[in-house]
């Protein structure tokens, strides 16, 4: 039997916004460096509007993926992580779910902005208070 992935994550989220403005951020390899900084990501397939797959190298190996889904006026984010710890012991649970949270917080810091001054439940573009 394999190995099991260190470190797994699989996150959606649904952001009121365009597919250009989400990918412009979410597949962008500096943005997730500047968050994860020991992972440094490698494009093996740009799929345009669809999104972006990396190897990840550096402190981590294995494999990360963006993949943007439209969905009415708002886009399907879709994050997936799955990487191992080079040269170290096993990440304690709370380490592994440390990662877990920043790449949740992270994503949903880029949804407040893409969707500030949108009251909920309005379609994109239309300001609060309308």
């Amino acid at each position: 039997m394999g190995r099991s992935t260190m470190l797994d994550i699989t996150d959606e989220n649904v952001v009121v916004a365009s597919v250009a403005d989400v990918r412009a951020v979410l597949c962008d390899e500096a943005w997730w460096h500047a968050r994860i900084p020991g992972a440094r990501l490698r494009c093996i397939d740009d799929r345009g509007p669809l999104g972006k797959r990396w190897a990840v190298e550096g402190e981590f190996t294995g494999s990360a993926e963006v993949w943007l889904e439209e969905w009415a006026d708002a886009v399907v984010v879709h994050v997936f992580w799955q990487v191992d710890p080079v040269g170290r012991t096993p990440l304690s649970a709370r380490r592994l779910d440390r990662y877990a949270v920043t790449i949740k917080r992270h994503v949903m810091g880029l949804k407040d902005t893409l969707e500030a001054g949108r009251a909920p439940g309005t379609p994109r573009g239309v300001p609060a208070g309308e």
